[in-house]
């Protein structure tokens, strides 16, 4: 007999990088959580140049829906 199993979702992990104002990547942060794909946050780290110019490090997982039997 053959048995299929079947993941429901896939778990993908991202990392994104970003710089710029303070106002600029707190909006971004802000659309990342209104997104309608779920983001799990798992590292954040946030370092500044001493200028209005800052940097963002993100590791997060998010979700992919798997429609197959694998």
């Amino acid at each position: 007999s053959v048995t299929s199993t079947f993941v429901a979702f896939i778990v993908v992990a991202i990392n994104i990088s970003a710089a710029g104002s303070y106002e600029t990547l707190l909006a971004f942060i802000d659309d990342l959580e209104k997104s309608l794909r779920l983001v799990e946050i798992k590292e954040l780290s946030f370092t500044s140049s001493g200028t209005n110019l800052f940097e963002i490090k993100i590791g997060a997982i998010t979700f992919w829906k798997n429609d197959k039997n694998i």
